[in-house]
């Protein structure tokens, strides 16, 4: 029996799984007790007897430790569902963070930009914000239908007023029109993203 803890290293590892490996280790102990009891020419009656309590604790504690290890195994299902939907909603709080940053950007760059000489740079950004939200849009589960609703429809305004920008035959007026629709859109977006924080 002194060999089977010559090499730690894997009675370590048995023993990390808990109580459940060291009832394997006692099983062990108690196949080895036997095999030695057996190779003597006389078995020891005593000994045998000793060993067969041994073995009965053991079947006793394996018992045990399988049905206490029910309840177990149905709650790590029910935890890894749970973690699955933690995941999913960090994921759409992460997406929501990113676009009130960019919907923050992009409040400051409205208020420097001009009308008269908005840049193909400018309406870039514009263009990547409303790619922002659509990424947001399809985050939300069908439970958050009403959520998803006011982004695709502030997406809509901003993609129009957009078009008007980039126009080459849009007066200042129109182009002013459009800034001020985009401003008040991302205003309306930042109170919708504050408000379910």
């Amino acid at each position: 029996m002194g060999d089977l803890f010559s090499n730690l290293d894997p009675t370590v590892k048995i023993l990390s799984l808990g109580i459940s490996g060291f009832c394997f280790l006692l099983v062990i102990m108690a196949f080895r007790l036997i095999s030695k009891e057996q190779e003597r020419e006389q078995p020891r009656g005593s000994m045998l007897t000793a060993i067969y309590v041994f073995m009965s604790a053991n079947l006793l504690n394996v018992v045990v430790v399988g049905i206490l290890g029910i309840p177990a195994i149905s709650r790590n299902v029910d935890l890894s569902s749970e973690k699955d939907k933690v995941q999913k909603e960090l994921g759409i709080k992460t997406n929501e963070f990113n676009v009130l940053q960019k919907a923050t950007d992009f409040d400051k760059g409205l208020d420097t930009v001009s009308v008269k000489n908005i840049s193909v740079n400018y309406t870039g950004r514009i263009d990547s914000y409303v790619q922002s939200l659509d990424s947001l849009q399809n985050s939300y589960a069908a439970a958050e239908l009403p959520k998803a609703d006011s982004i695709q429809e502030i997406k809509n305004i901003i993609s129009m007023e957009v078009l008007a920008l980039k126009s080459d035959t849009a007066s200042v007026a129109t182009r002013a029109m459009a800034l001020e629709k985009i401003n008040l859109s991302n205003h309306k977006l930042t109170r919708l993203l504050k408000t379910n924080e």
